[in-house]
């Protein structure tokens, strides 16, 4: 059995390639050539739910260094923190979705800097005249966190999802309060408004809200699938966007510490090509340094200009009827 560990010989590999390429010679060199290299280090652009390999799972504790608080709504206009009942109580945990919702937010942002000209791409995240979010199916966002489009019924399978646990140690707080202004940034339990018993002017705005404090710890499982260093690379920089955004909350100063902070929280697994190969475990300084190659490709693709947009494959799919076409031909 050998004991060489070829996911991190390969993304040292990746990173030294991209390093020393010159953009001018690679433009104008063969197109297949071109085409061999974007896939072997930087992405697998055909979105096919078939392709799993290599296979990486990221498993860790996310930790508050500060309050979260229930109820805000964050740049995905999510609820962010959600409780469930546990043991003794009500213990909370982190939405699966308000993840999902903020990894995407600065994969669509790149995306509309480097093809902004694209109306699809420019347009992704929008909801449609009747009333479907479009998602374009091209941009870094739709690539690797998944999507549908409901009009045509295509859709591709994210290749990379986080799934949290509840916070076993994590502490709800409740706090009251008040103020002249009006209440802006938290959602509460309950609030009452004080009239001026003379004039009926409101006097104050009193509240209760509900905040996790600090020192929680919440358990989180990271997928990648079918991802070359690049894409690697550009997940785990939009993870640490999605951290600082469920850390702050809305209106709120927060921090949310994952692998950056403490690597020595987090194990990755690693499955290259098959099942059958034994499984790579990284942890401690060779998962930073995993984290830091990965990421320093990423930087490079993007300053190179090699990330192209997705292509979602359905030729395969030619003949077999959608479950619109399905229902439309029952009713009629």
């Amino acid at each position: 059995m050998s004991s060489e560990k070829h996911f991190i010989i390969y993304l040292t590999e990746a990173a030294e390639r991209i390093h020393g390429l010159d953009p001018a010679f690679f433009f104008a060199s063969p197109k297949e050539d071109q085409e061999s290299f974007i896939h072997t280090y930087v992405q697998h652009r055909e979105l096919d739910a078939r392709n799993w390999f290599p296979f990486i799972r990221l498993d860790g504790l996310l930790v508050n260094t500060s309050r979260l608080h229930f109820g805000n709504g964050g740049p995905a206009n999510r609820s962010i923190i959600k409780k469930a009942i546990y043991d003794d109580g009500y213990r909370p945990l982190i939405s699966d979705n308000a993840i999902a919702g903020m990894f995407r937010i600065p994969l669509q942002t790149t995306s509309r800097e480097m093809w902004g000209d694209d109306p699809d791409v420019s347009e992704c995240g929008y909801f449609t005249e009747r009333g479907h979010k479009f998602q374009c199916l091209k941009c870094l966002g739709c690539g690797l966190a998944g999507a549908m489009n409901p009009d045509t019924g295509e859709n591709a399978v994210h290749k990379v999802n986080a799934v949290t646990g509840v916070s076993a140690d994590g502490e709800i707080i409740d706090e009251y309060r008040n103020s002249l202004e009006p209440r802006t940034g938290t959602i509460p339990k309950w609030d009452f408004v004080a009239p001026d018993k003379k004039t009926n002017e409101k006097l104050a705005t009193f509240w209760q809200s509900e905040y996790v404090a600090p020192g929680a710890h919440f358990p989180v499982t990271v997928i990648f699938r079918d991802v070359a260093a690049v894409e690697l690379g550009l997940a785990l920089t939009a993870f640490d966007v999605s951290w600082k955004n469920i850390g702050l909350g809305s209106h709120k100063n927060g921090r949310l510490q994952g692998w950056n902070e403490d690597p020595g929280s987090f194990t990755m697994h690693v499955w290259m090509d098959s099942w059958l190969r034994d499984e790579e475990v990284y942890r401690g300084a060779e998962l930073t340094h995993i984290i830091d190659l990965a990421k320093r490709s990423a930087y490079e693709a993007r300053q190179k200009k090699l990330l192209t947009k997705y292509n979602l494959d359905t030729s395969r799919l030619r003949g077999v009827k959608t479950g619109k076409e399905r229902a439309e031909k029952g009713s009629g």
